[in-house]
């Protein structure tokens, strides 16, 4: 084989604003072009297309054959070339050209070898290397606007916004908890019609050629979809008969989801500002008398209460009793509270073996009865009730003990506030009852309560009372747990619902948790305040005469200590 004699000219040509050349020339002995490497921008702030042009020259003999190996630099290619083994190949030119815009910053080495025809068709010279340097011109991209984290419900459309500075322009890959997401490459991420799978934590990172960035992550949380329920009623205006001057207090219940609004008509007339569950009428006169009724609505529909019919007329009413059943444990005491608005005879009973007479079983067998007064002193008690109370118990309609029985009973003269303890040395069902054992309305019970701990199921607190007379009684009745706590009661119910039946066991309102507008009835009927937003219930009820239950219950059948109040208003 005759010596070959090559000579290797790399001539590069950048694209810019004027002709850049740079030109490398190398011999047959092994010179590399490493200290000095041809160095090529990727960037918008510098030229990144490039051609390189390849050109033997050689004594006695023709290129036939050109050969580029190592690793190219991406984006770059030998221009009319085929691949061959893995490497570019170029046949029947003296010549080639390297060419395209370089993509990946990085060092590479690039391996030429030309071949002639002087002796072998396969002769060749030794490989040369070219040394390549591909830099990245620019900015980093920087997170400019994060992504906000956001709380819908379910089935709903959610759109995430990001911007990023950098140069060359980035793109963006956003992912959902680490993960990219196929697809979701632009600066607005859109989900549409979420379900609970599409909560997480959402991320985009911005890229350029020379760098990238990586957003805060923007968590989605998906509530459950609010399936909505047109409104119904369950409890309808009573019709009531009141007494001139006085306050009337009409409501309904009503379920529906979401909670449904109201709208008072008296005379299927539109009542300004009457917007609450509960109408309260003012010194009502002959002129208040009307069909009262409230049409219910929410999103989904609405609903048209019965007519409840208020009549104007004299007469009296009044709070006539008050009895309580518990369960009692060992050393539990029953608390029954009341007062009057002048001396007043009152009737109390402690029951428990009686109680075996209707079937109860577990009654408390020898309940004893205590009365204090306002400054807690004990004025009066009874262990074993007398027969000489039993034409009292018949005055008041009560129903009669059985003979012997240590059933307790006392009758008293007060005034003002007072106290009944029901207590003894076992445990078992126990009823306590107060009557107003005196004659005429003028001076009477003006408020009774109860106080017991509140159990789930059967163990409610429920306290029966009575209105009687010839009209209607407007009462304040109050279920209070929470607010006892700032009393020194320890556990108290924490959520106490409030529902009054007539005796017939229809559900005549109901309450949860109080209102701020009933604050000033509470001062006006002496009642002390709750605490600001506590969930204690209270309600403004209108009963003709009769007999009510007043029940309280623990929302989610929560358990603890909790006084039940019955309140008459002016």
């Amino acid at each position: 084989m005759n010596a070959l004699r090559l000579f290797l000219t790399v001539v590069a040509l950048v694209a810019s604003t004027g002709a850049l050349r740079a030109q490398f020339s190398f011999t047959p002995s092994p010179v590399s072009s490493a200290a000095n490497p041809i160095i090529l921008n990727v960037g918008q702030n510098y030229p990144s297309a490039a051609s390189f042009s390849i050109i033997f020259n050689q004594a006695g003999g023709t290129i036939v054959r050109i050969e580029v190996g190592g690793t190219v630099p991406p984006g770059l290619t030998l221009a009319g070339s085929t691949l061959e083994g893995g490497r570019l190949v170029i046949t029947n030119r003296p010549n080639g050209v390297i060419q395209g815009t370089p993509t990946t910053p990085g060092n590479y080495v690039v391996t030429v070898v030309g071949a002639s025809q002087i002796v072998r068709s396969d002769s060749q010279g030794a490989p040369w290397e070219i040394h390549f340097r591909v830099v990245a011109s620019g900015t980093a991209p920087a997170i400019t606007t994060q992504p906000a984290s956001q709380t819908v419900t379910a089935g709903a459309n959610v759109t995430f916004t990001a911007a990023a500075d950098g140069s060359p322009e980035p793109t963006f890959q956003w992912r959902k908890d680490g993960t990219a997401i196929s697809g979701a490459t632009s600066a607005t991420l859109t989900l549409s019609s979420v379900s609970a799978a599409s909560a997480g934590a959402y991320s985009v990172v911005a890229t350029n050629t020379v760098g990238s960035a990586t957003s805060n992550a923007a968590t989605l949380t998906v509530n459950a979809a609010v399936v909505t329920v047109a409104p119904a009623l369950t409890a309808q205006p009573q019709s009531v008969t009141a007494a001139p001057g006085g306050t009337v207090a009409l409501a309904v219940v009503a379920t529906g989801t979401p909670a449904p609004g109201y709208q008072w008509r008296k005379d299927t007339v539109a009542l300004a500002g009457a917007t609450d569950a509960t109408l309260v009428l003012s010194a009502v006169t002959a002129a208040s008398a009307g069909a009262y009724s409230v049409i219910v609505s929410n999103s989904a529909g609405n609903a048209t209460s019965s007519a409840g019919t208020l009549t104007v007329a004299a007469g009296t009413g009044r709070l006539a009793n008050l009895s309580v059943r518990a369960n009692l444990g060992l050393a539990q005491t029953l608390i029954v509270g009341f007062a009057t608005n002048g001396a007043k005879s009152v009737l109390l009973r402690g029951i428990g073996p009686t109680l075996g007479a209707f079937g109860v079983s577990g009654a408390y067998t020898d309940p004893r009865l205590e009365l204090y007064n306002a400054a807690s002193t004990k004025i009066n008690e009874n262990d074993d009730w007398a027969a000489a109370l039993a034409p009292a118990f018949s005055a008041v309609a009560a129903f009669p003990l059985t003979a012997a029985s240590k059933d307790a009973a006392l009758q008293a003269t007060v005034s003002g506030a007072h106290s009944a303890h029901l207590k003894g040395p076992n445990s078992g069902v126990v009823l306590v009852e107060l009557y107003d054992s005196g004659t005429g309305t003028a001076v009477r019970l003006v408020n009774v309560s109860a106080r017991n701990l509140v159990g789930s199921g059967d163990n409610i607190m429920i306290a029966g009372f009575v209105v009687d007379g010839t009209v209607a009684k407007t009462l304040l009745i109050r279920a209070i747990g929470p607010t006892l706590a700032s009393f020194g009661v320890d556990g108290t119910l924490a959520d106490p619902k409030l529902e009054i039946y007539n005796s017939s066991a229809a559900k005549i309102v109901e309450n949860d948790n109080w209102s701020g507008a009933l604050s000033s009835t509470f001062s006006g009927v002496g009642a002390f305040p709750l605490l600001v937003n506590s969930r204690d219930a209270a309600l403004l009820v209108t009963l003709m005469p009769g007999s009510y239950s007043a029940q309280v219950s623990g929302i989610a059948n929560g358990t603890g200590e909790a006084l039940v109040e019955v309140y008459e208003v002016p």
